[in-house]
């Protein structure tokens, strides 16, 4: 009897165990993959920064992250700065939240850009976007503070991640906004992509 019951005894020792790993691993993986609440775009800055840093904003599309970029865009450098600053953000978060807020921002204007016909509408939208960044505090146009030491890696990163075809409309939109800007007469920027 005894001998019995220690074999009943280990299968239901094994069988907790094995129940509570199976257990243990559901939950990590639901916690992995479960979504993180979004801040809201008016939370403070140094929770803004530390999210545009990270994997889940990365991930979402453009039109979802843009009003966190519409927010972040339009503080200045040194707002930026103390934001990261608050949020103790690593130089690599710093660089991940540049990145992504962006390459989230190319996407809307290359999505728009191309939305629009060939003609005047196109060189009106142009022109809209040229003046934004006139007044961004992150210009890539040489006169404002600029990231380049970021930018030649990220451009390769990028490059390499993009299909030809993107590649080719990306290009062709530095060559117009270059043509754009030399027309108006600005001084065209040093850190665009050269091809």
């Amino acid at each position: 009897m005894s001998q019995t019951r220690a074999k009943v005894s280990g299968k239901r020792i094994g069988a907790s165990i094995f129940g509570g790993v199976v257990l243990c691993a559901a939950a990590a993986t639901a916690w992995y993959f479960w979504r993180q609440p979004l801040p809201a775009p008016d939370a403070p800055p140094s929770v803004l920064a530390k999210f545009a840093s990270g994997k889940q904003f990365a991930e979402m599309h453009y039109s979802e992250q843009q009003p966190y970029v519409d927010v972040l865009e339009h503080m200045n450098i040194f707002a930026l700065k103390k934001a990261a600053d608050d949020a103790q953000m690593t130089m690599d978060e710093r660089i991940d939240a540049i990145r992504n807020v962006i390459n989230s921002r190319q996407e809307r204007v290359m999505a728009e850009y191309y939305q629009i016909p060939a003609g005047a509408q196109r060189v009106a939208y142009m022109d809209k976007i040229i003046d934004e960044i006139e007044r961004s505090p992150i210009r890539p146009n040489g006169t404002g503070p600029t990231i380049n030491k970021v930018a030649a890696a990220e451009q390769k990163r990028h490059d390499d991640m993009t299909p030809p075809g993107r590649q080719m409309q990306v290009m062709q939109f530095y060559v117009d906004m270059l043509d754009r800007r030399e027309q108006r007469g600005l001084k065209n920027a040093t850190s665009f992509p050269k091809r």
